[in-house]
């Protein structure tokens, strides 16, 4: 069987790369933990150099395994950005087939129901204000007549009932342009809403 199969180090350089500076700076490691226990067995002289080298290499190989995990740290960020990035683009790629097509035709269509059924109320809604309003305005020229009756019968002046009539008049009108300004008002918010 060949090794880079049975090796799943060999099947990504990366890892591969990865295991072998770890495997070295480990004997690293080892070799200067060897030669600091060898330092018993040297001269008092030249202990002292020695001791001072060893300690270097020691903060030399301690700065090592810090880079090793940093590079550890950002190849494993840069795997992950990849595979999000993949995942990304085959999730654009899908959503921009038939599936996708499919879906914006559905919620168009259910927006559209929704859309139609609010006005469906709103239609209800200013039929059944119209209607009170028609119904009020019966109601005020029943009163407005039983009011003119009283006034004759009190013997008001003519000017004052032509008062009352203009001010009738100009109530009437006022209530017309506010049912204008009401449904204007709608139309738009209809209009921005849709």
């Amino acid at each position: 069987m060949n090794d880079s199969q049975t090796d799943p180090a060999n099947s990504n350089p990366s890892l591969a790369f990865q295991s072998r500076v770890a495997t070295s700076v480990n004997s690293l490691q080892r070799m200067n933990e060897k030669t600091e226990s060898l330092l018993s067995d040297t001269d008092s002289s030249k202990r002292e150099i020695w001791r001072i080298r060893v300690k270097e290499q020691g903060a030399e190989v301690t700065s090592l395994v810090a880079s090793l995990e940093r590079f550890v740290s950002k190849e494993h960020k840069r795997a992950v950005e990849q595979m999000e990035r993949e995942e990304l683009l085959q999730r654009r790629n899908r959503t921009r087939g038939e599936d996708a097509l499919n879906v914006g035709v559905v919620r168009e269509r259910e927006s559209l129901q929704r859309s139609h059924a609010q006005m469906d109320d709103n239609i209800s809604i200013a039929e059944a204000v119209l209607n009170n309003i028609m119904s009020q305005g019966q109601s005020l020229r029943g009163a407005n007549d039983k009011i003119y009756s009283v006034a004759e019968s009190l013997g008001l002046s003519s000017t004052m009932l032509n008062w009352i009539a203009r001010r009738d008049w100009e109530d009437s009108w006022l209530i017309i342009l506010m049912i204008i300004f009401s449904v204007i008002i709608m139309s738009l918010i209809w209009w921005f809403l849709a």
